[in-house]
């Protein structure tokens, strides 16, 4: 647990920018709520998705990302892998507008990144199958 969280942390630094704050606090919200079902929007560089399923790892949960580039995919299912994650998730390929009609169970976080346009959708689509008190985290 501690050489994922060194790793975790050493990747959110390469990456540069504000990663490392926002994933912390992705990881930070996931924990508190004691989220079970995790979806994510959007993989970007993959950083904040990592740490999702850090946390996932740590409830017992489950984590269901949304992606059309595939080349984000490769990346981030070799990080997963090399974590130890790789039982914790689920990776759908293609455009979240659809993908994410296919989801089953009830969320109790969503993280959006990605199509920020489409931000409206794909919350119109999820709001049934919210779970009470789920957390929503939009990223601009």
């Amino acid at each position: 647990m501690a050489d994922r969280r060194a790793e975790l942390e050493r990747l959110a630094r390469e990456a540069g920018g504000d990663w490392l704050a926002v994933a912390q606090l992705a990881r930070a919200l996931v924990l508190a709520s004691r989220a079970d079902l995790v979806l994510d929007v959007g993989v970007g560089p993959g950083i904040v998705t990592l740490w999702l399923a850090d946390a996932v790892d740590e409830t017992g949960g489950h984590l269901v990302v949304l992606e059309r580039d595939p080349a984000a995919i490769e990346r981030l299912a070799a990080h997963v892998d090399s974590l130890g994650l790789a039982e914790r998730v689920q990776v759908l390929l293609g455009d979240a507008h659809r993908t994410i009609r296919t989801i089953a169970g009830t969320i109790a976080f969503v993280r959006l990144a990605a199509d920020r346009a489409g931000y409206t959708d794909y919350l119109r689509q999820l709001l049934d199958r919210l779970r009470p008190g789920a957390v929503i985290m939009a990223e601009g």
